[in-house]
């Protein structure tokens, strides 16, 4: 499961908040927020399948590499992000380290994880998706 934090101004919260007591009753905010997700999501069909590999080839490079990685003090301990194969940066604050990668090479499929001995579950920070 994956937690997020965002910011919505106070007026549209309130709204919101509001209208879920209103028609679904206290408490309820979370559950129509997911079905919200999960609506945009099926309205908006799947990520293509080339985008879903390419991501997968960054995880495993990752993997691959994780050893190596391990055995560089500059590495341990920090996030990584994996683009075509390689570590292209690194930092310890892992939200600079994504604003900072995608800045640079755009909304590529960037795998991010932490250099240590512990494995992680995979996460796709952003799924943009640039349509042309």
């Amino acid at each position: 499961m994956v937690k997020t934090t965002i910011y919505i101004p106070d007026w549209l919260w309130k709204k919101f908040s509001m209208l879920v007591i209103q028609g679904k009753g206290y408490r309820k905010k979370k559950a129509v927020i997911e079905d919200l997700i999960k609506d945009y999501v099926q309205r908006n069909g799947t990520l293509p399948s080339q985008v879903v590999d390419r991501f997968e080839a960054e995880k495993d490079a990752f993997q691959d590499m994780r050893r190596e990685l391990l055995s560089n003090q500059k590495y341990r301990g920090k996030f990584v992000a994996v683009l075509n194969n390689s570590a292209v940066d690194f930092d310890a604050d892992k939200i600079a380290l994504v604003k900072r990668a995608y800045k640079k090479y755009g909304y590529a499929p960037i795998y991010v994880d932490k250099v240590d001995q512990e494995r992680r579950h995979a996460e796709i920070l952003s799924p943009e998706l640039r349509r042309k």
